[in-house]
């Protein structure tokens, strides 16, 4: 399995040049040098609810395939989902069935994959244990667990090798860009406000979560 040259989402790209602000020999020469690729990191945690964090680029036609599942690998049967716009506060959801707080966003996939401004996720939290799969404004997913050894499994089964020297988009310049929706000019604006709406009405979720 070996690394591959990432398929950025279509809301998410490098500046041109005439994007940058003078003097942009310097931001021109690192984006040049960029190699960003498919792959996760991992890192080993203590005393904080959850035991690993990763970090992981996916292509972004596969975004949603590989966030479905991680949840469906390490999240109990009751999970919140959450939504939110870059560099605001994400909204959460109330805590429902893992099926419904995946559910609630599914029909969204196709934008939360791609618009550049848009971030989502799933988590559980319960007496000072958390499992989360969170996908960031720019693509890459970030997942707190205690279930390593399944994350692994997950990542590796859909081609995402680990590359301990991985980047992130996030470290270089780049532009971030909304994506029509439905006729709407600001394709994050409904989905937000949907999804908002559509929280209120997800069923209770189970009386006694699995852990």
């Amino acid at each position: 399995m070996k690394a591959e040259p990432l398929e950025f989402p279509r809301g998410v790209r490098f500046p041109r040049a005439d994007e940058i602000p003078a003097p942009r020999d310097e931001a021109l020469a690192r984006i040049a040098s960029a190699r960003i690729t498919t792959g996760y990191v991992q890192k080993s945690v203590e005393k904080v609810g959850y035991s690993n964090v990763f970090e992981a680029n996916v292509h972004a036609s596969k975004v949603w395939d590989v966030f479905r599942a991680l949840v469906e690998a390490i999240v109990p049967e009751a999970a919140a989902p959450i939504v939110g716009l870059k560099e605001d506060e994400p909204v959460l959801g109330p805590y429902t069935t893992r099926a419904a707080a995946l559910g609630v966003l599914e029909p969204y996939r196709e934008p939360l994959q791609h618009d550049g401004l848009l971030e989502f996720g799933v988590i559980f939290q319960l007496k000072g244990r958390t499992e989360e799969v969170f996908v960031h404004p720019a693509k890459w997913l970030q997942i707190w667990t205690n279930k390593p050894h399944r994350t692994i499994e997950v990542l590796e089964a859909h081609g995402i090798p680990s590359v301990p020297a991985l980047q992130f988009i996030d470290e270089y310049p780049r532009v971030s860009e909304t994506l029509p929706y439905e006729g709407h000019s600001t394709g994050w604006f409904p989905i937000v406000e949907r999804l908002k709406a559509e929280f209120k009405s997800l069923p209770e979720p189970p009386h006694a979560p699995d852990a």
